[in-house]
């Protein structure tokens, strides 16, 4: 078996509480890794953590003050953070350019980049003290083939990956890696999904195939790997 070196690590997942935030915070509790799960949604939280054993930290989306104090009450109840995974991608409804209203591009980009931003730069000072990190910053699919029904999403998405680079680069001396994951359409935790002809691969993936990939980069094995961000959809994007 694989020694990916995680065990006794501390991680915080924004975005925790569901979804393939859930999918990551769960594989990294099953290698022995502390979790702190943070999000807006307090019941939701308070419903999954227990399962994985992990922390909860309510904190409002986007906005600066509840992203520090989060990232603070995570380093005092883990005695650190090792691993920090952004998974909260924003989600707004479908409209044409002239119709798109100026609180969902505020919106995708407080929330996502912004939100993003505000947690790198709360959680990376301790792992570049220590010189040692892990950052994932999981963003849409979307940001590499632009939806004109979803512009909010795509603008901020690619922004998500500018942002993903410029960041690796700064901390990359201090032993910090930082990557992103866009990843395309994945079944449910109980496998509901159905084929899509549109995806090469011909169904969606599975929540495992997105752990694994996750685990890999927030382990000691990806140490070389910052900077990069990978898409995981079956073979649908068409950019290289």
């Amino acid at each position: 078996m694989l020694d990916l070196g995680l065990a006794a690590k501390r991680a915080l997942v924004n975005g925790g509480g569901q979804g393939l935030g859930l999918v990551a915070a769960r594989a990294l509790a099953s290698q022995g890794v502390a979790v702190a799960l943070v999000g807006p949604d307090e019941r939701a939280l308070d419903r999954v953590a227990p399962e994985i054993g992990a922390l909860a930290v309510p904190a409002g989306a986007g906005r600066r003050g509840p992203i520090d104090g989060a990232v603070r009450e995570g380093e005092r109840a883990l005695g650190g953070i090792d691993i920090l995974i952004n998974a909260a991608p924003v989600v707004t409804a479908p409209a044409p350019l002239h119709e798109i209203d100026d609180v969902d591009w505020e919106r995708a980009g407080a929330e996502h980049v912004l939100g993003y931003l505000r947690f790198m730069r709360a959680a990376t000072p301790g792992m570049r003290a220590r010189r040692h990190g892990r950052v994932l910053n999981v963003t849409g699919v979307i940001g590499r083939n632009p939806d004109p029904r979803r512009l909010p999403e795509s603008t901020a998405a690619i922004a998500v990956l500018n942002l993903t680079k410029a960041v690796a680069d700064e901390l990359a001396p201090d032993g910090v890696t930082v990557n992103a994951l866009s990843p395309g359409e994945f079944t449910g935790p109980d496998g509901e999904g159905a084929a899509d002809e549109a995806i090469p691969a011909g169904r969606p993936g599975t929540p495992g195939e997105f752990s694994d990939l996750v685990l890999f980069l927030c382990s000691e094995r990806a140490a070389y790997v910052t900077g990069a961000s990978i898409t995981v959809d079956g073979g649908r994007s068409r950019g290289i």
